[in-house]
């Protein structure tokens, strides 16, 4: 056989190269367009896929998913235990959604490494991620929390008689490091039997510690007096005192009355006691929480507190001087207050025998000295109406309401330096009171006598008992 000449070699190589190309460019279309299943070694989770087509895939993929999701998680801490499923931790993935994305990985997979027999250990595994959902965490947090956390207690002061102001120790509290435990899961999606993760608990401290309040000292104080023989009044003073009593109020931190004291209701222990309605005295519910406001505004104006927001009456009150007082009604009127200095402020409330009294403790350098005053721009005369009461005897007459002048009236705040001398003086307020008008009950009139139009003597005017001469709402 005679050799091959170079002519022939070349051409028999470029025959063999194109009958690779050809054999190389079927296969390729018959693994990358023709083919309709998974090919060998490919592997979602714990699921094998090989040979089936992406539907096939996802009816086995989902009910792999379905069990791996029921996986039970043991939650712990010390004697306390609860069981949630991996579905209550992660939003379950979708099968279909799983299947596509690994569908079009394989398809951009290396030729080569897509030939069966090519490389037989070529395994080819996509696992799924254990991923918690931050809304369902809040609300696992919450659950424990509720079992386990532990609120934090501030240090706080308290007034002896005998040894003077106190610093009572406050305690650290705890709550549930939810992210912290929950980064204890595994990273992979599996079918576990169980798993038991410990609960990790995070420190809660406490902002205010006894070493905070050994540099505080009084910044100011506020008394009003009430009648202690109101039973109810008193009864709804001490409850909104008591809400307000250790409040604790952040460099530029606002005191809302109506946050803090919270919602005036007959389950939450409050009772009927007179109150302001469409200019005069009805029966209300928690009758008598104005003088707790208004002796707290007074405190923090003496304070030199930042006042943000203040509502006076519709009448002029007894227990503090005119443009002095503070109303508030529930998601209506307020009174908010900020604490403008670059120290924590603790507020102190106080009902004691037939006054209240309020404090404002912060640090000793910022304390200030203040006086309040006012003007009073005008007087408003009262009406004195005499209106029919059927239940009086004829010719009777009783004063159902003595009668108080209405006023307008500016407030002001001034700030003194250390000398005495004036710093300033800002005006706080321009108020009105309406007058309250004097109101007479009177019986019938009384009948003619003998047709001669003299009537009989009326009996004398009385004061009808607990009639206000000064207004105390």
């Amino acid at each position: 056989m005679e050799p091959m000449n170079k002519k022939t070699k070349t051409t028999w190589l470029i025959s063999i190269l194109l009958g690779l190309t050809v054999l190389l460019g079927l296969l390729s279309y018959q693994l990358l367009y023709k083919n309709v299943s998974f090919m060998s070694g490919v592997k979602i989770a714990e699921v094998p896929v090989a040979g089936y087509t992406p539907d096939e895939a996802a009816v086995i993929v989902t009910a792999w998913l379905e069990n791996a999701y029921h996986s039970p998680v043991i939650l712990h801490y010390n004697e306390y235990s609860t069981q949630l499923f991996l579905k209550e931790i992660c939003n379950p993935e979708d099968a279909d959604q799983i299947i596509q994305k690994v569908w079009e990985q394989e398809k951009n997979r290396n030729l080569l490494s897509r030939i069966p027999g090519l490389n037989r250990n070529q395994k080819m595994h996509y696992p799924l991620s254990i991923t918690p959902d931050k809304e369902k965490l809040v609300i696992i947090k919450d659950k424990l929390d509720q079992q386990l956390a532990q609120p934090y207690v501030n240090a706080r002061l308290e007034v002896d008689p005998g040894r003077g102001l106190l610093i009572i120790p406050g305690e650290d509290g705890r709550e549930v490091d939810i992210e912290a435990t929950m980064a204890q899961l595994p990273s992979e999606l599996k079918i576990f039997t169980e798993l038991k993760l410990p609960v990790v608990m995070a420190n809660k401290p406490q902002q205010v510690n006894a070493q905070d309040l050994k540099v505080m000292g009084e910044l100011s104080h506020f008394t009003t007096w009430f009648n202690p023989n109101e039973v109810n009044r008193t009864h709804n003073l001490k409850i909104a005192a008591g809400t307000i009593n250790n409040t604790l109020l952040m460099p530029g931190e606002i005191f809302s009355f109506n946050n803090i004291v919270g919602r005036r209701s007959v389950d939450r222990g409050y009772r009927e006691a007179l109150i302001i309605i469409g200019g005069k005295f009805e029966p209300g519910l928690a009758g008598g929480i104005c003088q707790v406001s208004s002796t707290l505004y007074n405190t923090a104006l003496l304070a030199g507190l930042e006042i943000v927001e203040r509502h006076n009456h519709s009448l002029a009150i007894a227990y503090v001087p005119l443009g002095r007082d503070a109303t508030v009604t529930y998601g209506l009127q307020d009174l908010k207050f900020r604490n403008n200095s670059e120290h924590p402020l603790y507020l102190r409330a106080v009902v004691s025998g037939s006054s209240i009294t309020m404090n404002v403790y912060g640090h000793e350098k910022d304390k200030q000295r203040i006086e309040l005053s006012h003007v009073v721009d005008g007087v408003i005369d009262y009406e004195t109406r005499r209106e029919l009461d059927p239940k009086l005897n004829p010719g009777q007459e009783i004063v159902d309401t003595a009668g108080n002048k209405g006023y307008i009236v500016r407030s002001f705040r001034t700030f003194f330096d250390a000398h005495g001398q004036v710093v300033k003086t800002e005006q706080l307020a321009r108020d009105q009171y309406r007058p309250l008008h004097r109101v007479i009950k009177h019986g019938p009139e009384l009948p003619q006598k003998d047709g001669s139009g003299e009537g009989l003597p009326p009996e004398d005017i009385v004061e009808r008992p607990g009639t206000p001469n000064t207004i105390n709402e």
